[in-house]
Formats: C-alpha cells, sequence, structure tokens
C-alpha cells in the first residue's frame, strides 16, 4: 500500500467515525441506555485513532528512508541486497544521487544477473551478489558519515564489469545451449 493509500484510508475511517459519533449523540441519545451510549462512543472514538494511526503511518511512509514495504524475508539474496542498496540509495540527498546516478539501473542488472545465474552458474551468481553486498556496505558507509565516495565510484566501476561478465556468461550459455 502505497503512503497516498494509507493517508486516503486514514482520512476516510476518520470521517466515518466523526459520522458515527454525530449519529450517536444526536439519533442514538434517546435511544440507548446510558451505558450503551458510552461503548458507542468509545467505539466511535477508537475508530478515529485507527484513522489517525493510519494517516501517521501514510506521512512516515512518504517522509522517512526506507519506509518502503521490504521483501520477504524468503526473498532471494540478490533480491534482498538490491532492494536494501536501493533504499540506501534513495535516502541520499540528491546532489549525491546525482553523483551515482546509473546506480540503481546498475543494482537492478546485477540482481536480474544473480537471478538469472541461479545454480547453474554459481561463480557469477556470487560475482554478482559479491558485488551487490559491496555496494550496498559503500551506501550504508556513506549514510553512516563516512567519506566513501571515491570507494562507491571505485566499486560501482567493479560491479558495472562483474554485470558485463555474468551477461556475456549467461549469454554464451545460451548460444551453448541452444
Amino acid at each position: 500500500m502505497t503512503s497516498r493509500q494509507l493517508v486516503a484510508l486514514g482520512a476516510a475511517i476518520a470521517g466515518l467515525s466523526v459520522a458515527a459519533g454525530a449519529f450517536g449523540a444526536h439519533a442514538l441519545r434517546a435511544r440507548l441506555e446510558p451505558g450503551d451510549l458510552l461503548v458507542f462512543e468509545t467505539a466511535a472514538r477508537y475508530q478515529m485513532y485507527h484513522g489517525l494511526a493510519l494517516i501517521a503511518a501514510g506521512w512516515v511512509a512518504d517522509r522517512w528512508p526506507g519506509s518502503p514495504a521490504l521483501p520477504a524475508p524468503d526473498a532471494p539474496t540478490a533480491v534482498l541486497l538490491g532492494g536494501a542498496a536501493d533504499r540506501l540509495y534513495r535516502a541520499l540527498s540528491p546532489a549525491r544521487q546525482a553523483e551515482f546516478g546509473d546506480l540503481p539501473g546498475v543494482l537492478r542488472r546485477l540482481e536480474a544477473d544473480a537471478l538469472a545465474a541461479g545454480d547453474a552458474s554459481p561463480i557469477r551468481r556470487a560475482e554478482a551478489l559479491s558485488a551487490l553486498e559491496a555496494l550496498r556496505l559503500d551506501l550504508l558507509r556513506m549514510q553512516a558519515g563516512e567519506a566513501v565516495a571515491d570507494q562507491l565510484t571505485a566499486d560501482l566501476g567493479a560491479a558495472r564489469q562483474v554485470a558485463d561478465r555474468v551477461d556475456q556468461a549467461l549469454e554464451d550459455g545460451t548460444r551453448g545451449s541452444a
């Protein structure tokens, strides 16, 4: 669910709680026992809390880096590493992102290569995973405030070479089996 959807759902639920509270205060006051009316008011109040919580969750998801839904824990390692590195990249300042503009594409390429290599080419898969992990660690260091822009640049160049080698090996393997 996107942040916009969370806010919209929260607003709808909060609006319904206002309507329910007004209905209880005006239409049910004469028809319910005081204890039952108190239960109804409590339910309407709790519904408002839930609506506000969804709005807050949408706000946090939109503003807090790394808050998009995480991949399932049993997802392939390439997906987990690629997703983690991508979230760290998106947390960088726009100026830093501009320095490493092709990084998301390289991450997706390495992720796809590792998945495509699979068990058929464990060495190529390991190379792609190692490159993903090196980039992830560089981004983590950068987020922690360590000056590693040069290291990230070097690892990004190495990752491109790994991706080229894996692509070539996969292409050669496809030609050889056709």
